[in-house]
């Protein structure tokens, strides 16, 4: 119970509105780093007794998430998460291809700037010293980062839009990574912040065009190393549940090797 009188009470709780970006960011890094795997079904009670979100947020933050396609209602038995497919992989390698051109027109801030140059020297000095290895972490760690600056320079929708495939890119990888892959980072942030900082559009692209296509290449290995069977069917398979089905509930402590075949084959 809330007691205002409490010492480790904030003096400024939670508005609602709060309470629903909360519950949003809790449940869209839970979709992105697969705490909620893909394909997984889930209910409203069940995130909020895990999570310890509120109802109402845990309900509006699913609704925002359907909306990005990261879940799907499904009538009588809960929200299921979106599944890593084939075609979703395509589809978001496509997408980046299209969308991240735009990065070449981004304007950052003198505040970015100085950030961008905070990272730089980060990442600079490690390569000075011969410590390869950490320059790498150090880059891997900081491409987030630096995608953000690069979100709040340009267009607010197309930000929008690379952060929503920039999320999915980052899910897809880390599913990969629960199922055995290799590390693997979706943007390496030397070469972009060297690109970013001198101003360059043909080199900011140049860079987009091979983080894509290294993201493509790490796909593709992925999918040829899987050596789960793919099975025939003469139908495709219908996934909703019957009427009077119990809700499903997956364990987040195993990942089932399955493809299903169709369309609409997936991992999970």
């Amino acid at each position: 119970m809330y007691d205002p009188s409490s010492p480790f009470t904030s003096a400024t709780p939670f508005k609602p509105s709060q309470k629903a970006d909360f519950a949003e960011e809790r449940l869209r890094a839970a979709v992105q780093w697969c705490e909620l795997l893909p394909g997984e079904m889930v209910g409203e009670q069940d995130l909020v007794e895990r999570f310890g979100l509120g109802r109402a947020g845990v309900r509006a933050a699913l609704a925002k998430l359907a909306v990005t396609g990261m879940v799907e209602a499904v009538p009588r038995a809960g929200w299921r998460i979106q599944p890593i497919s084939g075609a979703l992989i395509g589809n978001v390698i496509d997408a980046r291809r299209l969308v991240e051109p735009a990065m070449a027109k981004v304007e950052l801030s003198p505040e970015q700037v100085l950030r961008a140059r905070e990272m730089q020297s980060v990442i600079s000095a490690l390569v000075q010293s011969g410590d390869h290895g950490a320059a790498q972490t150090a880059s891997q760690e900081y491409g987030r980062e630096v995608l953000e600056l690069v979100r709040a320079g340009v267009n607010p929708l197309v930000g929008n839009l690379l952060g929503e495939l920039w999320d999915q890119s980052e899910r897809i990888v880390r599913f990969l990574e629960l199922k055995g892959s290799k590390t693997f980072a979706v943007v390496d942030a030397g070469p972009l912040l060297e690109a970013l900082l001198a101003r360059d559009p043909a080199a900011i692209l140049m860079q987009r065009k091979s983080d894509i296509d290294r993201f493509e290449r790490h796909m593709t290995a992925c999918l040829f190393r899987d050596d789960t069977a793919i099975a025939a069917s003469s139908t495709k398979q219908n996934n909703r549940p019957a009427d009077n089905a119990e809700p499903k509930k997956t364990s987040t402590g195993n990942i089932s090797e399955k493809w299903e075949t169709g369309d609409d084959k997936y991992f999970e």
